[in-house]
């Protein structure tokens, strides 16, 4: 059995946050458990959105079948790191405190 490891990388330019984090918490509240304020600690609310949580809520998926993720990365253009936070809680990861 093979054991590659892949990589790939996806860029995008967010035009409109508010669809953004539409979307992100209609996926979160499809999550069995997940009330409306668990979305808010986790997206941000619809005023602030968390881009960086929005964007990884939506572009993971919670499982590749025959799969392990090994590790997850956002960063913004100015290089600066975001921990995507919520997309490890949705995928059962075991995370620390937001930062």
């Amino acid at each position: 059995m093979s054991q590659i490891e892949y990589q790939f990388s996806l860029k995008l330019r967010v035009d409109s946050p508010g669809k953004l984090w539409q979307a992100a918490a209609l996926r979160c509240m499809a999550q069995p458990g997940i009330c409306e304020e668990d979305v808010i600690d986790m997206i941000g609310p619809s005023d602030d959105p968390s881009i960086a949580d929005c964007l990884m809520v939506l572009a993971l998926p919670e499982h590749l079948p025959g799969c392990t993720r090994l590790d997850v990365a956002l960063d913004d253009q100015g290089g600066d790191f975001l921990p995507g936070q919520t997309a490890a809680m949705l995928a059962g990861c075991q995370i620390s405190g937001r930062s």
